[in-house]
């Protein structure tokens, strides 16, 4: 304070006044002093870095509060932009699937540009819907407007590259232009790449490969289908294959082609050109057969697809114990029926009319069902299909309920159809 001032003074200025004693204390004194001013420099500084230090942590917190607020609000904005999305993709999705299915009962009904339409909507709801385009190439073949249904093939495959099907169908109109032989060939090729037992491919491809004179490559995928467990077009690459030795003028394995054509099939559609077949080549009748009742051999033939669980149960009947009775897998046949079961010898009358009544009581729950009215009848047709086996007899059921559309752009048949006007 004050007294150390002055004795700091006198020491400046009367320094003999002053004994050693004196000065020591003072300069004792002034040190100490010095002390205190550090000591209270240093707390004063420790307090500053310390309010510095708390202030830095309260920005940096505040820093942080703000970060962690912007990440959530983010993330929230971002879930609200994800759910919108999946929502505005699920409403696209809805409606181009009602498109869809409006547009399938179009293309069933042959409203073709009502079906196009729809199916345009469909695309324009959800351009990469592949089915969309896969329908809307179908109603443009039906409508034979090629170069747009190969054009929506060929969009459907870029989004669905192992769509088989497309390929199929695009081959099949390549191969109906007549001109474009090596693009079907090696569209049907890539179907089979991707469905190794898509059997149509096979038999359509042979058909082609006869159509550009290859008739040992038609052959070898005749014989594919013939070796395999494909009975519902085994019938069709027989009848294809015969015209294939009958191309190479191989007649022998042609007639035994077209016997077992006759033999495996009950659909006039691939049965009567094996039948003309055989009588231009001149090929004798059977000859006569003991009467001797065979096993009777049934063949299930019906026109619409959505049936087919119907005639399953007709099937699942006759294959009841007791009955004795072989069953072929179904068939979907173009044939022409009222409803009747079809018998070529006089001694399989009896098994027939079992048959006969046997499908009209199975059908009885689902006639009711479907409104419809239905009397099987029996028919012998043994004068006019002289090759058909012993034993043979053929159950057709026609249209039971309205078809859903069918797609297949050119059936085995309607080849078939073609094949034999050649």
């Amino acid at each position: 304070g004050i007294p150390l001032d002055i004795a700091i003074d006198w020491r400046n200025r009367r320094t003999d006044d002053l004994n050693a004693a004196e000065q020591s204390y003072i300069d004792e004194s002034v040190a100490e002093l010095d002390r205190v001013k550090q000591a209270e420099e240093h707390v004063s500084s420790s307090q500053r870095k310390t309010r510095l230090s708390a202030a830095a942590v309260v920005i940096f917190t505040f820093i942080v509060l703000i970060l962690v607020a912007l990440g959530v609000l983010q993330y929230v904005r971002q879930q609200r932009a994800e759910e919108a999305r999946k929502k505005a993709d699920e409403i696209a999705r809805k409606l181009a699937e009602d498109y869809n299915s409006t547009g399938s009962l179009e293309l069933a009904d042959k409203r073709y540009d009502d079906a196009i339409h729809d199916f345009t909507e469909a695309i324009k709801a959800k351009p990469d819907y592949a089915d969309a385009y896969l329908n809307r190439a179908r109603a443009h073949a039906a409508g034979v407007k090629m170069d747009q249904a190969i054009a929506d093939y060929s969009k459907a495959l870029e989004l669905k590259p192992d769509l088989a099907v497309a390929y199929f169908e695009r081959a099949d109109l390549y191969s109906q232009t007549g001109k474009d032989d090596d693009k079907a060939i090696a569209d049907y090729t890539k179907a089979l790449q991707y469905k190794p037992d898509y059997w149509d491919a096979y038999l359509n491809r042979g058909f082609t490969y006869e159509s550009a004179k290859n008739l040992e490559a038609a052959i070898d995928d005749y014989t594919q289908i013939i070796n395999s467990q494909a009975q519902q077009v085994k019938a069709n690459a027989y009848l294809r294959r015969g015209f294939a030795y009958l191309s190479k003028n191989d007649k022998q394995h042609a007639i035994e082609d077209f016997k077992n054509t006759i033999k495996l099939s009950a659909d006039p559609a691939i049965r009567d050109p094996a039948v003309q077949a055989l009588k231009s080549l001149g090929s004798p009748n059977p000859p006569p057969q003991d009467q001797t009742p065979a096993t009777p051999i049934v063949f299930l033939e019906y026109n619409d697809s959505k049936d087919g669980f119907v005639v399953d149960a007709i099937s699942k009947k006759l294959q009841q114990d007791g009955l004795g009775f072989k069953v072929q897998p179904k068939d979907v046949s173009g044939g022409k029926t009222n409803g009747d079961v079809r018998y070529y010898y006089p001694e399989d009358k009896a098994a027939a009319e079992k048959i006969r009544k046997i499908v009209n009581a199975t059908l009885a729950p689902y006639l009711v069902k479907f409104d419809v009215k239905l009397d099987i009848t029996l028919i012998y047709l043994g004068k006019r299909y002289t090759y058909v086996p012993r034993g043979s007899i053929e159950v057709w059921i026609p249209q039971l309920q309205k078809s859903l559309p069918q797609f297949q752009m050119a059936t085995p048949v309607q080849n078939s159809k073609k094949a034999s006007k050649m």
